[in-house]
């Protein structure tokens, strides 16, 4: 019988003492105080302990490669936003972004979209590639029946106009979650 693994233990935010709470730590010293991945948290208001929050803060960090990098992303605001959008990245050749367009809003829960207002853009831009990303105003980024079924068919059109979806990428406040990596629409 294989070793069972404990169940690992995760701090509650409102089981430390307040003086090791970010966000009164904040309002009581300033923000000198705190990590930088402490006030990603307090920004992104994940959950409710204090290592989910702050690992999504380091990861932030590593992933930009620091503030500045964070500064200039364009998909971590995604996360804020109080209806679904869906963005696509055009890329050329060698998988760099040329540009960032919006190709859809929708409503609090869903996204509708044909796949050639979807992929007019990279027609229209002689784009090679793109990849998809849309958020998830709920905070849960596990993609629904309908990001999956969208998925398909967007990596079906996209073959017969010769554009490759390289991934779709649903972003939100607890996390973000690549459709292509869990092999969600991408056939086998």
């Amino acid at each position: 019988m294989p070793d069972e693994v404990p169940p690992r233990y995760q701090t509650r935010i409102r089981d430390l003492s307040p003086l090791a709470r970010p966000r009164e730590r904040l309002r009581d010293y300033g923000a000198r105080m705190l990590s930088n991945a402490e006030l990603l948290a307090i920004l992104l208001r994940t959950g409710s302990n204090i290592e989910s929050a702050l690992d999504l803060g380091n990861r932030l960090l590593a992933s930009f490669r620091g503030l500045g990098g964070l500064a200039r992303a364009g998909f971590p605001e995604m996360v804020f936003l109080d209806q679904e959008s869906l963005r696509l990245l055009l890329l050329n050749t060698k998988n760099q972004v040329l540009k960032t367009v919006e190709v859809y809003k929708g409503n609090v829960n869903a996204i509708t979209v044909r796949a050639g207002e979807a992929l007019r853009h990279a027609v229209r831009e002689n784009c090679p590639a793109v990849i998809l990303v849309h958020n998830h105003p709920s905070g849960d980024p596990a993609p629904s029946q309908e990001d999956i079924q969208m998925t398909r068919q967007l990596v079906e059109a996209g073959k017969m106009l010769d554009v490759e979806v390289l991934d779709h990428v649903v972003v939100a406040r607890n996390g973000f979650v690549s459709l292509r990596d869990r092999k969600l629409g991408f056939g086998s």
